[in-house]
């Protein structure tokens, strides 16, 4: 009976130690995740802040100061939502500005068509 009780004993242990392995791992795999959430919102960040330099670079440092976009991100990935809404505000203000400047232009040399009417088609 000893031998019975010694074997029974050993996989007991066995499956135990199996266990106790597997938690081991799942804990690792759900740190490491999270390490990994961190690296790509960091690098993330620094890429946003590099390609707000080549725009600024390209179109002139006074147009990405003026956006808001040369300034770096923040390090949390739950802050990134936030960030896009204030670009996205951003660019359509932008835009918007884009948009009545022209319109004045146009309004200013009198080629600006009547509201209603529909786009100006040359003959």
């Amino acid at each position: 009976m000893g031998r019975l009780t010694d074997g029974m004993t050993r996989i007991v242990d066995e499956i135990h130690a199996g266990r106790n392995e597997r938690a081991r791992l799942t804990q690792e795999r759900k740190r490491a995740a999270v390490e990994m959430k961190h690296a790509v919102a960091s690098l993330r960040g620094t890429f946003a802040a590099d390609l707000a330099g080549a725009h600024a670079a390209w179109v002139g440092a006074g147009a990405a100061g003026s956006r808001g976009l040369a300034e770096p991100g923040p390090a949390g990935a739950g802050a990134w939502r936030a960030v896009a809404e204030r670009q996205d505000v951003l660019r359509e203000a932008a835009a918007e500005r884009r948009r009545a400047e022209a319109e004045r232009r146009a309004r200013d040399a009198g080629r600006l068509a009547p509201k209603g009417r529909g786009r100006h088609r040359p003959r």
